[in-house]
């Protein structure tokens, strides 16, 4: 590596840590302060912050506070000095969402995937024409189109993140074999960054719940599929390749249904939103969940899991042994990750989960009996706070965290 090379990285190293520490704090920092928690020379950090100035990362805002002596400056992070753009989709809705550089939501757009096309039948033109078409809206709605700083992709089934391509996904079968990082990059000539859609969900909560810090979770997802993405010591555990976290395809006792991988019995294809839709559909039909029917306008085909939460909040007697039986399986198969990994928390992102509390109180029950005391107590069971654009917005939080990445920069 050349010595310019060297120099530049090193440079780029150090203003990445100072974003890093003017994001993660929850206090007033002035460039002595900057200095005291990096251990940086102050001649470092009078130059780092003069040119993270003029790059309109950030600025200075005069102290306020009465004291003696001459006041601080404190160096904050400029909301409007980059925006992150990100996208996510599966085989039911495609999320889009524009971020600034402290994490707020400027825009957000949420559509039907294929605009409603059969999972079966859509070709992979009409998703690439889709993903092209709601990004472009998005960085029209950047207040800044030219200060994009990256473009971030939560893509479903297995992806190649360093190679940017997509192996397929199982619910649409013409999805196969897309280098998408490279088609987006060329199209947008803006950086692009892709992971698992489930993956880049955890980003979410990472860097907008826990500020970027947070030793442990286990982020649990229950949409079209159930994907599990473990966080430890504040990094994403993907395995080789990035095929970590399949518990949808931990085969369960007593299931017999087929799931998308071929096997039987596995909790894929027994609790996942397709799969609770077919069992009430199947119940419509020895005249079962008449409630949940009700509420579809009599009609199975407008049958949505939105039905069957409505139809346990209204107690439902039907329903709510659906639920139970749900959160017995679901709580099984978490108990083998809590004696495993022993996690500080468990986050469940889902519309199943809209239930709330009594379903939650379901789940905790089941995984209580299993598990063993001590990695039971002090265990956080809860929902996700996001809604359904928890995809777009950690895919967005993913460009921030490699753009201002530094931890694994060669310096």
């Amino acid at each position: 590596m050349r010595k310019e090379s060297i120099l530049t990285n090193r440079k780029i190293y150090k203003r990445n840590r100072l974003m890093e520490i003017l994001r993660c704090s929850n206090q007033n920092l002035s460039r002595f302060d900057l200095k005291k928690m990096s251990g940086y020379s102050m001649s470092s950090i009078l130059e780092l912050s003069r040119e993270m100035i003029e790059e309109g990362l950030i600025y200075e805002e005069e102290c306020e506070d009465s004291r003696v002596g001459r006041k601080p400056a404190w160096l904050k992070i400029n909301p409007d000095g980059g925006y992150y753009v990100g996208l996510e989709f599966n085989a039911q809705y495609m999320n889009t969402v524009v971020m600034n550089l402290v994490g707020t939501i400027l825009y957000k757009e949420t559509r039907e995937t294929a605009d409603g096309v059969s999972s079966h039948r859509v070709k992979p033109e009409q998703i690439l024409e889709q993903i092209q078409d709601m990004l472009e809206i998005a960085q029209q709605n950047a207040p800044d189109r030219g200060r994009i700083i990256g473009i971030g992709m939560g893509i479903p089934g297995y992806v190649d993140s360093e190679k940017g391509y997509s192996y397929g996904y199982s619910r649409i079968p013409g999805w196969k074999d897309i280098m998408i990082r490279d088609l987006v990059q060329e199209s947008t000539g803006i950086p692009c960054y892709i992971q698992n859609n489930v993956s880049v969900m955890t980003l979410a909560y990472k860097w907008l719940n826990y500020n970027g810090n947070s030793n442990d979770f286990v982020f649990l997802s229950i949409r079209t599929g159930i994907r599990m993405v473990t966080l430890s010591n504040n990094r994403l555990v993907t395995g080789k390749g990035g095929f970590a976290g399949e518990i949808g395809h931990v085969r369960i006792s007593n299931g017999g249904r087929i799931c998308s991988c071929g096997r039987y019995g596995c909790l894929n294809s027994e609790i996942s939103d397709p799969s609770l839709l077919n069992i009430i559909k199947e119940g419509f039909q020895v005249h079962h969940y008449q409630r949940i029917y009700e509420l579809a306008g009599e009609n199975e085909d407008n049958v949505k899991i939105e039905h069957y939460v409505q139809a346990v909040l209204e107690g439902d007697e039907e329903s709510v042994k659906l639920m139970k039986v749900v959160a017995g399986t679901l709580g099984r198969a978490l108990a083998l990750v809590v004696n495993i990994l022993a996690p500080s928390e468990v986050v469940l992102s889902g519309k199943q989960f809209e239930i709330g509390e009594v379903f939650l109180d379901e789940i905790r029950n089941a995984v209580k009996e299993e598990v063993i005391a001590q990695n039971f107590r002090n265990l956080r069971i809860k929902k996700s706070e996001f809604g359904g654009e928890i995809g777009a917005i950690g895919a967005a939080c993913m460009v921030m965290e490699e753009y201002f990445s530094y931890q694994d920069m060669e310096v």
